[in-house]
């Protein structure tokens, strides 16, 4: 699997000198790889430009120039964005509550028939981080070396811990246009659910919705997702009863540990447990409270199945 690093920078602190008293161009490295091209970022009203094609390539997405509208129209995973020459805006569509018109610092620009950006919409867009040093620009992706070494390499406690906190932030993207969510009743259930021996990849279930996750270049990834009959969420998730479908799910004929959080009024609840290959489901620990007091409390909350050893698919 490709690694990449990310997070958002604000380069509004580059300053003019900075970069005009730099001996040669700047250049651009995305990971460690310098981008080859003829055409160097350039500076205006104090914000470093990129050009774009160039740029947004290196990072998987394809570029589309469309010279009667005199727009460009860059696309990521089920993202698109289009910016317009001379605009200082932006329309982007393809993840939930993130649709609409943002504003740019500076005005998108032509130079030597190259479409300019500000490097720092990239970051904003996409999650990844930039970092400055002077001479050059390098585009990281969203995990510092000690988050990439635990999801990577550490304990499915410690991967799977992490991977929660991860399915929550800003840096989720889709495969496929996302469904939208909805909940019947006020009860908010989160159920997280890992195949034996893996963190990478796994199922999310929320409100009537399902989506699998998967890692990729340090994103998490919505690859399928589908809403699901009415009824127990997690039942009807183990007996395929879904809806609507976008993507394509993954077999996966292991167990299953999950994890599931509850939160009513004042009331959260906490449980864990496992799935057999009948799809039998075994509680192993649960936990209720009730304004922040325990009020009661069974077996052991755990992220790991008894004697569960770490095996990615396609990693071992």
């Amino acid at each position: 699997m490709k690694k990449v690093i990310s997070t958002v920078v604000i380069l509004s602190l580059l300053s003019v000198g900075s970069i005009a008293n730099a001996a040669k161009p700047i250049s651009i490295f995305v990971e460690d790889k310098e981008i080859q091209s003829t055409v160097a970022p350039i500076l205006e009203q104090g914000r470093v430009l990129v050009p774009i094609r160039v740029v947004a390539e290196s990072l998987g997405a394809k570029v589309t120039w469309d010279q009667k509208m005199n727009t460009v129209t860059i696309r990521k995973w089920s993202e698109s964005v289009i910016l317009t020459l001379g605009k200082k805006t932006v329309s982007r569509d393809g993840k939930p509550n993130e649709s609409g018109v943002i504003d740019l610092d500076v005005s998108v620009q032509k130079e030597n028939n190259r479409i300019y950006v500000p490097l720092r919409f990239l970051s904003q867009q996409y999650g990844y981080i930039v970092d400055w040093n002077g001479k050059s620009i390098t585009i990281k992706s969203p995990l510092s070396n000690k988050e990439r070494m635990t999801l990577y390499e550490g304990s499915l406690k410690d991967a799977r811990t992490l991977v929660k906190k991860m399915t929550y932030s800003s840096n989720v993207h889709y495969q496929n246009k996302p469904l939208e969510v909805s909940y019947d009743t006020e009860d908010y259930t989160q159920t997280f659910i890992f195949p034996e021996g893996e963190a990478l990849r796994y199922y999310v279930l929320q409100g009537d919705t399902v989506s699998q996750y998967e890692f990729i270049d340090d994103f998490p990834i919505v690859t399928w997702q589908a809403h699901l009959q009415k009824g127990e969420q997690l039942r009807n998730f183990l007996d395929n009863k879904f809806m609507d479908q976008k993507g394509t799910p993954t077999q996966i004929n292991k167990k299953f540990l999950y994890y599931a959080t509850s939160m009513m009024g004042d009331s959260n609840s906490e449980e864990s447990g496992q799935i057999d290959l009948k799809r039998v489901i075994t509680s192993t620990g649960s936990k209720n409270s009730v304004g922040g007091d325990v009020v009661k409390s069974e077996g052991k909350i755990s992220l790991e199945l008894p004697d569960e050893a770490r095996k990615e698919m396609n990693r071992d």
